[in-house]
C-alpha cells in the first residue's frame, strides 16, 4: 500500500495523460507490488524551486512512502534509477530538476477503514 505524492511547478497540461497511473505502474513494477495497492496525489502548477534562485524553473518532488518497501538502503538504491528513467522518458524534466524522497512506514501508522492497520489489507 505505497503512497505516491508528486508536487511540481509544471502545469497539468505539461504532463502526459495519464501521467500518475503510468508513474504508479512503473513504481509498482520496480517495487514488485500490485499497482492497485498504490494511492497517489498530484499537485501541479506550484510555486517551488530547487535552490533559492530558481523560482521560474521547472521542478518536481516525488515522495514515495510505504511499508516493507524502503526497509533497506538497497531497496531504495534499486528503485530510484527506475523512477528517474520513467520520468525522463515521460516528462520534459531533466534529472537535475527532480527530487525523489523515499520514506519507510510502519504498517500501524496507516489508518484504513476506520482503524490503524495491523496486517496487510485484502483489497480484492
Amino acid at each position: 500500500m505505497p503512497f505516491v505524492t508528486v508536487t511540481t511547478s509544471l502545469a497539468a497540461n505539461q504532463l502526459p495523460v495519464p501521467f500518475m497511473p503510468k508513474l504508479c505502474k512503473a513504481i509498482a513494477e520496480a517495487i514488485n507490488r500490485d499497482p492497485k495497492l498504490l494511492s497517489w496525489s498530484l499537485d501541479t502548477g506550484k510555486h517551488m524551486s530547487m535552490g533559492p534562485n530558481n523560482e521560474r524553473g521547472t521542478y518536481m518532488q516525488i515522495r514515495i512512502e510505504g511499508f516493507e518497501v524502503f526497509d533497506t538502503k538497497e531497496q531504495t538504491v534499486e528503485l530510484i534509477p527506475k523512477v528517474f528513467k520513467h520520468l525522463k522518458e515521460n516528462t520534459c524534466l531533466m534529472e537535475d530538476e527532480i527530487h525523489i524522497i523515499c520514506y519507510p512506514l510502519e504498517l500501524w501508522r496507516i489508518g484504513f477503514h476506520g482503524q490503524a492497520l495491523l496486517k496487510v489489507p485484502d483489497l480484492d
